[in-house]
């Protein structure tokens, strides 16, 4: 018998609800570390050490650091592309679509820590087990943009480029942006989106 509507919680439904928080803060803390560490400095010490726990505890929650891994490179993959549909949905045009997208990425890779991190180590993805589901993912993500594109160039708005290079070009240039980018530097994130918003647009002819 389920838990009555406006009831008391049973013990089980609170041990059940209690454990899976648990389990997201573990994914959590884990994208922390693979965020800041690498794929190979993500272990199972360093997790549990974040969450002051004993890494044999974790061992309740999780068989092994793979399947870690595996749940944090889908969230991240997942949240991605989840707030780029969001930011760019209700765009019209393809210029509009396609700086609403620059601009979206650069929030997400530099202020959506930890899970942005599944776009920027695709060497983490390439070794991990959930390298199949993660791709799946990340294609949808490429197709975003791949759309835009194929939409501007098709309404005559942009100009002729190959699709999946120039898609390439531009991520290759936005993914770096954490790399050397800090909310000390002197350029706001604002002021730095709107010049590389203006970069990808010249780049199709705008």
């Amino acid at each position: 018998m389920g838990d009555v509507p406006g009831g008391p919680i049973s013990a089980k439904s609170y041990r059940s609800r209690r454990e899976e928080r648990r389990r997201q803060e573990i994914l959590l803390q884990a994208a922390y570390v693979l965020a800041e560490q690498g794929y190979h400095g993500v272990t199972l010490e360093a997790i549990a050490s974040r969450l002051e726990m004993t890494k044999g505890s974790l061992y309740y929650y999780y068989p092994d650091k793979q399947q870690i891994l595996y749940l944090v490179l889908k969230q991240g993959a997942q949240a991605a592309l989840d707030y780029i549909n969001r930011q760019v949905g209700e765009m019209v045009s393809p210029t509009d679509k396609l700086g609403c997208w620059v601009d979206a990425h650069i929030r997400f890779i530099c202020q959506e820590m930890p899970f942005s991190v599944t776009l920027l180590q695709t060497d983490a993805i390439l070794e991990n087990v959930a390298y199949e589901e993660v791709q799946k993912l990340l294609a949808q993500y490429n197709k975003v943009v791949d759309q835009i594109l194929e939409n501007g160039i098709n309404a005559g708005v942009f100009t002729v480029v190959p699709i999946r290079a120039t898609r390439n070009f531009i991520l290759g240039a936005l993914n770096w942006i954490p790399r050397w980018y800090t909310d000390q530097d002197e350029m706001t994130l604002t002021k730095l989106i709107s010049v590389y918003r203006t970069h990808v647009l010249k780049l199709v002819g705008q």
